[in-house]
């Protein structure tokens, strides 16, 4: 017979994430099995264009600034967000290649929070779907996590009904 009290002190894992890229970023916590969506910032920066002549570098410079500002944003509303959370097991980020190791170059996060990152991976989304996707992406490093467990378990399960 299985003690449903000896299992009240089990330690239930708990994660950040953070899926951007240099228009959105989405702020997530998952307890347990359970995700949830914190907030969901944009920049409101336009795609590179193809402006010439002699404004080709100002608009250069200005789009530069812009992401500097807006993960300065994400910074600051990340520390804001997860310092009160602590503690905690971790943090995934995921996003484009190159805005997230953009934003990670430039030690905007707090340093308890830098101290914490456990995987760094690619995603296609900014939204749920990006969140889903970095956990699915970190699952070699999340093997703890209930949310993993369960998906390998739905995975294997749906192996054998095949």
């Amino acid at each position: 017979m299985i003690d449903p009290i000896a299992h009240l002190g089990d330690h239930v894992m708990k994660i950040g994430v953070i899926v951007m890229d240099n228009s959105e970023c989405t702020f997530a916590f998952v307890r347990g099995s359970h995700i949830e969506i914190i907030d969901s910032i944009t920049s409101g920066i336009e795609g590179k264009h193809n402006q010439g002549g002699q404004s080709q570098n100002r608009f250069m410079r200005l789009h530069e600034e812009m992401i500097h500002l807006f993960h300065t944003q994400i910074a600051d509303r990340s520390n804001q967000i997860y310092l009160h959370l602590l503690p905690f097991d971790g943090f995934v980020i995921g996003g484009s290649s190159y805005s997230k190791y953009t934003f990670l170059e430039k030690n905007l996060l707090d340093y308890r929070l830098r101290d914490k990152i456990l995987n760094v991976v690619d995603t296609g989304y900014t939204d749920f779907m990006g969140v889903k996707e970095a956990l699915s992406k970190s699952a070699d490093k999340l093997q703890d996590l209930a949310y993993i467990q369960e998906n390998q378990w739905t995975q294997r399960f749906m192996a054998e009904l095949s």
